[in-house]
């Protein structure tokens, strides 16, 4: 299983925040929803870190695709629970997949873990964070959403670092194979509708990117489900 780190960095200007440190696994819109997470954070006054020791909030976003994805995901949270323990008001969460199938069953097997957000809730990650550092809660967000306003951040431009980005023009799947478990942890099939794509797009071509990069798990569905006035082949 492949793993990666959010590819966004902090600078000098980030001095002072708070910092992120993600890990994620899996597939190319892993990868885009933790940049998204690392664009959502911003605003709280995160920056990103690749040194987990020096992180006051970690993620782990997960992928349940390939063999032992859960065996990875409480492996990586059995080295973080020496770090909580020594850093005092460390906030860990899991997000993704496997925390889109397993849901509370996470925090039940990881005491120290805070906080579980499904595929379709990197949108509420803020007030989750908000509700750790005020109240101590544990919150769970496992919902999944037929209205693609899930997949938009109003508050959040797309920030660019090359000149190839990731643009997310629909999630999951209605073919329910026996053999995978895609609709289970991505949902059904939901289309972002084709302006809000096309106004990601020009933002991204005016930072400079050359190639765009269309994600979903089915995107040759696109607009099949009634949700936008395109299809992919128009």
């Amino acid at each position: 299983m492949p793993e990666h780190r959010a590819t966004l960095q902090g600078d000098r200007s980030d001095r002072g925040m708070k910092r992120l440190y993600i890990q994620t696994y899996g597939c190319q819109m892993n990868q885009h929803d933790s940049n998204r997470i690392v664009r959502l954070l911003h605003g709280m006054d995160y920056s990103p870190t690749d040194d987990v020791e020096e992180a006051d909030l970690v993620i782990l976003n997960t992928c349940s695709v390939r063999d032992k994805a859960e065996h990875k995901v409480y492996s990586a949270l059995g080295r973080w629970r020496e770090l909580k323990e020594r850093k005092k008001g460390l906030i860990i969460g899991v997000g993704g997949c496997v925390a889109q199938q397993e849901g509370e069953a996470l925090l039940k097997r990881a005491p120290h873990l805070d906080l579980v957000f499904g595929t379709h809730n990197v949108h509420r990650l803020g007030q989750m964070v908000r509700e750790v550092e005020s109240r101590g809660g544990r919150p769970v967000e496992i919902a999944f959403y037929r209205d693609p306003s899930y997949m938009e951040d109003a508050e959040s431009r797309p920030t660019v670092h090359g000149a190839r980005a990731f643009v997310t023009i629909m999630q999951g799947c209605n073919k329910v194979c026996s053999f995978c478990i895609v609709p289970y942890v991505r949902g059904r099939e939901v289309s972002r509708p084709s302006k809000a794509i096309l106004t990601e797009i020009e933002e991204l071509l005016r930072q400079g990117v050359k190639e765009v990069m269309l994600l979903g798990q089915n995107v040759n569905s696109y607009g099949k489900n009634g949700r936008s006035d395109l299809t992919f082949s128009q």
